[in-house]
């Protein structure tokens, strides 16, 4: 469907579609039910099952299949749960097949899909799933490490629909208690707190964690979160808070940052009435992953802009942040098939957070929002309005060392406007001589070289992540900024390396955040 023939192939498709409407001796109609089936093991040679499903139309056979199936199933409800899956997939396609046809009724209603396994169909409806997803999820990372990409789209559905809860525990589990705490029943905004093991009357940071899920899916009480939020509490040897904030697309930008730093202001007025008195809130940190990310940098430039009475941010760790921008990095065109994440499922998931008609050059996304040339011509065609892009008389261009500004030129809207010149270099004298307009839109955010309180910052950033070169530019426009940001990367890391354990680098990860912990601890004692 995204070939080149492809728009003279739909082409054909509605003028016969058309033309058998126009006979009146046909009519259209919904497809009907699909049937799939699962063979288990059928070759014992390398122990793989083999699915199938058919769909028809009209009586006939519009679409079949017969394959092995990638990955070894070890029930025949295994087998068969994946070849459902796999039926769905060619479900889901004919259905966008049909809403590519003008003339098709819409909308194209969901097709029913038939399962002779009992467990399967009650497993499909239960939205669970068992450690043998898990295992293949991990099975296919490793074997990513090795230079195969290959990730098939049943583990993209299970991240996607199927999202495993877990329940505190004042029990510990491997050392860490785990309670949650309401900050508003009325939309749901929580936070779950992990106690770590502790024989020593040392007073613990606290870590304020953001987990991710691109704004959409996910939870504090997410198995992944739980179980990654569990290793940072033992790990590191601090108390981390994850927040349970409210997800698009019913709750768009910018409900999730408005949640977030409702739970900092929530946790500095109840202070040691909800928390333990072993957490130490004037040396604070604040954490996220990927969607988390970016609200760890948006919250931390609130924080910077308000004053709290007990909590004090010394630290910000983001893991992968989710930034990006209306055009395309290189990394984001190489890695365009990257697992778990894609140039066209970053941009769906922007549409379903941001604003309605808002683009990728919105504040949230970007983390390079615009050039500081451009933020003087906004700046100057604001303060006169009269000057627009025109053929006229010019206006003196930037200097080459205007922070390596490209030459641009200004027109007048009228050739007889009097003063151009002098109204032009008062304009450039001031961006030079401005530290606002001089730094503005380095970061997303807005302006942070006013953020007196910005903390320290770590990054984390993976070679297999297409999402790396928006994170490395967020680093440059914090050192531009004149923020202290320490950089680091896993070249082999895809996005989402940290919610696996079996992955070398999450550890490698929980080392680096643990110096930086105790380097800035020790610099705020």
């Amino acid at each position: 469907m995204s070939s080149p023939e492809a728009p003279l192939w739909k082409e054909a498709v509605n003028s016969e579609v058309e033309s058998i409407l126009q006979n009146h001796t046909w009519e259209l109609m919904d497809l009907p039910p699909g049937y799939c089936d699962a063979n288990w093991i059928s070759d014992t040679r390398d122990s793989k099952s083999t699915s199938g499903y058919v769909f028809t139309l009209g009586g006939a056979a519009v679409s079949w299949k017969s394959s092995k199936q990638t990955c070894i199933a070890r029930s025949t409800m295994e087998s068969e749960f994946i070849a459902l899956d796999k039926a769905g997939e060619e479900a889901e396609w004919l259905r966008h097949f049909l809403e590519d046809i003008p003339i098709w009724p819409k909308s194209v209603p969901a097709i029913c899909i038939h399962c002779d396994n009992q467990s399967a169909i009650g497993r499909a409806q239960s939205h669970m799933i068992e450690e043998w997803a898990l295992n293949t999820i991990h099975v296919v990372l490793l074997s990513f490490q090795g230079g195969h990409a290959y990730l098939s789209h049943l583990i993209l559905r299970f991240l996607r629909n199927v999202d495993l809860k877990s329940p505190p525990s004042s029990k510990p589990i491997n050392g860490v208690s785990s309670s949650d705490i309401n900050v508003d029943p009325s939309c749901n905004l929580w936070f779950r707190l992990y106690l770590p093991p502790t024989t020593t009357t040392t007073l613990l940071p606290l870590l304020i964690y953001f987990h991710g899920g691109r704004f959409l899916t996910s939870a504090a009480n997410s198995k992944v979160y739980d179980h990654l939020c569990r290793n940072l509490a033992a790990h590191l040897q601090v108390t981390v808070a994850s927040v349970n904030y409210r997800l698009a697309p019913n709750h768009r930008y910018t409900s999730q940052y408005d949640d977030d730093f409702e739970t900092l202001k929530f946790i500095d007025a109840h202070n040691y009435a909800i928390l333990p008195s072993n957490i130490d809130l004037n040396r604070c940190f604040l954490a996220g992953d990927s969607a988390g990310g970016n609200i760890a940098h948006h919250v931390a430039v609130r924080y910077g802009r308000h004053e709290f009475e007990k909590l004090s941010i010394i630290g910000l760790v983001e893991i992968q942040p989710f930034f990006g921008g209306e055009e395309r990095s290189e990394s984001e065109l190489r890695l365009s098939r990257g697992p778990f994440l894609n140039v066209k499922r970053t941009d769906w998931m922007w549409r379903l957070f941001l604003p309605i008609g808002a683009d990728r050059n919105h504040e949230a996304v970007r983390s390079s929002v615009q050039h500081p040339a451009r933020a003087y011509r906004h700046r100057f065609t604001l303060e006169c309005p009269k000057i627009r892009s025109s053929a006229g008389c010019t206006l003196p261009e930037f200097s080459a060392d205007d922070q390596n500004a490209e030459r641009r030129k200004f027109t007048l809207e009228r050739p007889s406007c009097r003063s151009s010149v002098k109204v032009a270099t008062k304009a450039r004298s001031s961006l030079n001589n401005d530290r606002e307009y001089r730094d503005r839109y380095t970061v997303s955010g807005g302006d942070v070289s006013e953020v007196v309180k910005l903390p320290a910052t770590l990054v984390a950033v993976g070679g297999g992540d297409p999402l790396q070169d928006w994170q490395r530019r967020y680093v440059e426009g914090l050192k531009k900024s004149g923020k202290e940001v320490k950089l680091i990367e896993y070249p082999n890391a895809i996005h989402g390396f940290y919610i696996f354990p079996e992955l070398p680098q999450l550890w490698y990860l929980i080392a680096e955040v643990r110096d930086f912990i105790q380097s800035q601890f020790a610099r705020n004692a």
